[in-house]
């Protein structure tokens, strides 16, 4: 019974729906997995708006929800620290420690002194329009919106600004869109370029671009770029997906997430954030206008798309905290913070559609006599019975059908059982399959339940 690879890293042309490969699962054999559901872990109740930024400093969990600003504990108890302009749109926050500074990006900018509990706008006139925001060498960094020119502020103060402090990242003349600051540098991302630049002590702005660094590729929008690893990711204007190594870039893009993105009618408003799992490291990103996530794992450099309910569109998670132990998002819909889990089955309440299409079967145009197909899956998973009614997820079923025109057309849908639980026997097996010159199978899941994948295998006549 020839085994099907569960994923050809080197064609990755239609990547998983909310599974992801791991290179050691159970003994140490590599498995495809259900991606991590949701669970409430606040709810502020005030508003429909979303939660816009966190950000972790000491003991508390910031958070702004909408146009309000909270204070979390870790025993979740929160209180409002002060109130923004507007109820929507992209944030950043920063710290250096004593302050928490807000960045309402395309309108201006807010201070929260901790040790005084002093929330504030700054108002100091030479504080331009934020475009993005970090923090380097005791300075909070900001490019300033839709123009050429990045801005600190004075040392170790958010609250003061000065005109002069500025720099042109005038190499070639594009918009800055965003800065990043990648082990102690700040790079300058514009719409056609990048640009590097070094803290030097010069008196009379510390930071200079660093001679003979330039990169004639630019970066999508203000928000793609994340740190992590040691390097910048960052969707650039090519519509690539790029990883740094040193102060070389190298392309990540898959060519089905290529593809996608290529047909992608706005990326400006793409924004990314990563985490760190169980010795995984995710980079996400998402396109809000095309309602669309992708994940690019670092270790094994393949990639999944993250979707929602109802639609498939893209994940709940509009922004990211580790706190307290708990892989933290914030929800794009609502004033909900939610908990990030592989033990958590669902998003919410609403099911998780976990979807893989298998690499294409052929053999140099003979016919294949598909006498059957079948799974190597964690069985008996299913959920503990509901007395009063049948319980979804009690009897999970795994659904496949499958194409044999390239994913022109697909063949009615078959189902079969993963098993109660405690079934552990249960076999997961699809027969009299028909014949073609070509297949690629299709696996779906949406119940509530484990879901993991060891092996997949097909029998043959011919």
């Amino acid at each position: 019974m020839p085994e099907i690879p569960l994923i050809n890293p080197e064609s990755q042309g239609t990547y998983p729906q909310n599974m992801r490969y791991v290179t050691e699962w159970d003994n140490g054999k590599p498995a495809m997995v259900k991606t991590p559901g949701l669970s409430e872990y606040i709810d502020f109740a005030t508003s429909t708006f979303p939660i816009r930024a966190m950000r972790i400093v000491g003991d508390y969990l910031y958070v702004l929800a909408g146009n309000t600003v909270y204070k979390v504990t870790s025993a979740t108890t929160y209180s409002s620290i002060g109130t923004v302009s507007t109820n929507a749109g992209r944030a950043v926050m920063q710290d250096n420690g004593t302050y928490l500074m807000i960045a309402i990006l395309g309108v201006n900018g807010y201070t929260y002194n901790i040790s005084t509990d002093t929330f504030a706008i700054i108002s100091d006139a030479d504080f331009p329009v934020p475009g993005s925001l970090d923090y380097i060498d005791t300075y909070f960094i900001i490019s300033s919106y839709d123009t050429q020119y990045f801005y600190i502020s004075n040392s170790g103060d958010p609250t003061a600004w000065d005109a002069t402090d500025y720099e042109d990242a005038e190499r070639i003349a594009d918009v800055l869109l965003g800065i990043k600051i990648i082990n102690g540098e700040v790079w300058a991302g514009g719409s056609h370029s990048l640009e590097v630049y070094q803290n030097t002590g010069n008196a009379a702005f510390p930071f200079e671009r660093l001679s003979g660094i330039y990169h004639g590729v630019g970066v999508a929008s203000a928000l793609c770029m994340v740190y992590e690893d040691n390097s910048l990711f960052f969707l650039d204007d090519k519509r690539m997906f790029r990883r740094t190594s040193g102060y070389t870039t190298k392309i990540i893009s898959a060519r089905g997430v290529a593809k996608d993105v290529q047909a992608c009618s706005t990326i400006s408003d793409c924004f990314g954030y990563s985490y760190v799992d169980k010795g995984d490291t995710f980079i996400v990103w998402t396109f809000p206008s095309e309602n669309k996530t992708w994940v690019y794992c670092v270790n094994t450099d393949l990639w999944h798309r993250w979707a929602g309910y109802p639609s498939d569109g893209r994940h709940r998670s509009n922004c990211y905290a580790y706190f307290n132990g708990k892989h933290l998002v914030g929800s794009f819909e609502d004033d909900i913070v939610y908990e990030l889990s592989d033990s958590n089955y669902h998003d919410a309440g609403h099911e998780i559609r976990s979807i893989l299409v298998l690499p294409e079967i052929f053999d140099e145009g003979k016919d294949i006599e598909f006498s059957n197909f079948r799974l190597e899956t964690h069985t008996g998973t299913g959920l503990v019975a509901d007395l009063t009614a049948p319980a979804t997820g009690e009897d999970p079923q795994v659904t496949l059908d499958y194409t044999n025109n390239r994913q022109r057309s697909w063949s009615n849908e078959r189902m079969d059982a993963l098993g109660k639980i405690g079934e552990y026997n249960e076999r997961t097996i699809w027969d009299q399959l028909g014949t073609s010159d070509r297949r690629q199978f299709r696996v779906t899941f949406t119940e509530p339940c484990e879901w993991v994948i060891s092996s997949a295998y097909f029998n043959v006549d011919y």
